[in-house]
């Protein structure tokens, strides 16, 4: 099969008909694009999209080569979608230095609501942070700021499943604390 003969619709067609959705979740997962994140959807589209045009583009035949194809579709997924986090970060920061420059009044923060967020949490994140202990940090510094999962936790401090699930009570009770004693 040549790339003539293939299109963006067909590479949607053999995403789906050959479970290699799995590629896309990899590449994202390997990337911390997890889906409680607010762009997930957005990423997880585009992700699709880089799949079925390294369908088309792939120079040899994606089905008799399954193997390097997964490999070539895998790191396009990768690449594209690191590419994009890029670019929301640099769109971030800049957005974040704009109002940084200017003087913040109660109608700026009103009409960009993102930027309250943020300050809130982060304010919100320092303070939980001050009242955990040394291993309850570890462990928000990689769920918040990492994105790990408890199992890549687990591994990553080299203790039990259990140890990470106390620990994220734990954090989860002083959190409720905090947010109760700034809402007074």
């Amino acid at each position: 099969m040549e790339n003539k003969n293939r299109s963006m619709r067909k590479g949607f067609e053999h995403m789906m008909k050959s479970g290699h959705q799995r590629i896309i979740f990899g590449a994202l997962k390997q990337l911390h694009v997890r889906p409680f994140r607010e762009e997930f959807e957005d990423f997880l589209q585009e992700a699709r999209l880089t799949y079925a045009k390294a369908y088309v583009s792939f120079p040899g035949d994606p089905v008799l080569e399954d193997e390097k194809f997964r490999v070539y579709a895998y790191q396009a997924v990768y690449w594209r979608t690191l590419d994009l986090i890029r670019v929301s970060q640099k769109m971030e920061e800049n957005n974040l230095e704009e109002f940084t420059k200017e003087e913040l009044t109660i109608p700026t923060l009103i009409c960009n609501p993102k930027l309250v967020e943020r300050m809130m949490s982060d304010e919100l994140f320092r303070r939980l942070y001050e009242k955990c202990t040394p291993a309850e940090r570890r462990f928000l510094t990689d769920s918040y700021v990492s994105q790990l999962s408890n199992a890549e936790i687990a591994q990553k401090e080299n203790i039990s499943r259990q140890r990470v699930s106390r620990l994220r009570r734990q954090v989860g009770c002083k959190a409720l604390m905090v947010i109760e004693n700034s809402e007074d």
